[in-house]
């Protein structure tokens, strides 16, 4: 793999290698073998572990896991722990938005994780909530019937804070 990213390899085409991979395996018709799954989430982590520290000058590389969490492939809680790495503590803006039904589909897995990739969405990303409309009641619906305490006191306060950044309209669509 050292070779795969050798110091002379750019960013631009370690963005597109990811790429590639996640879009490659979501557009089979068959789910790849387990073997080969097993060497994307070996190369995943790898790299991660080889730019700890540098995230941010490596964004455009860590972005491309979107693609691999929307392929459906990899284990579920994988997928989710490193989409929350990438997105929430690695602090990477999407820039895009084709993730919200899977979103949907996976918050019963992990509603907290789940819940603040939902937030960062709507606020951080250059979408906003109206973008993001329907994943946002969706999710707000499942924690008013679903979470914890404490998850229902974040989206409480999601609540009034989109309320105040986007209009009484949208406080009084997602609270109701």
């Amino acid at each position: 793999m050292t070779a795969l990213f050798s110091i002379k390899e750019n960013e631009k085409e370690r963005t597109s290698l990811f790429s590639f991979i996640g879009r490659g395996i979501k557009a089979e018709k068959e789910k790849p073998s387990l073997e080969l799954i097993k060497r994307f989430s070996d190369l995943w982590e790898w790299r991660v572990k080889n730019i700890k520290n540098h995230e941010k000058e490596h964004s455009s590389e860590l972005e491309q896991f979107v693609w691999w969490y929307k392929s459906k492939c990899f284990e579920k809680d994988w997928a989710i722990d490193h989409l929350y790495e990438v997105l929430i503590i690695h602090g990477i803006k999407p820039k895009w938005n084709y993730i919200d039904e899977e979103l949907k589909n996976d918050i019963a897995i992990k509603p907290e994780k789940i819940w603040k990739i939902v937030k960062k969405l709507t606020f951080d990303s250059q979408f906003s909530y109206f973008h993001h409309r329907d994943l946002v009641k969706y999710c707000v619906t499942y924690i008013d019937e679903n979470g914890s305490d404490n998850l229902k006191k974040d989206k409480d306060d999601f609540v009034s804070e989109a309320g105040e950044k986007f209009g009484a309209q949208v406080f009084d669509e997602i609270s109701s």
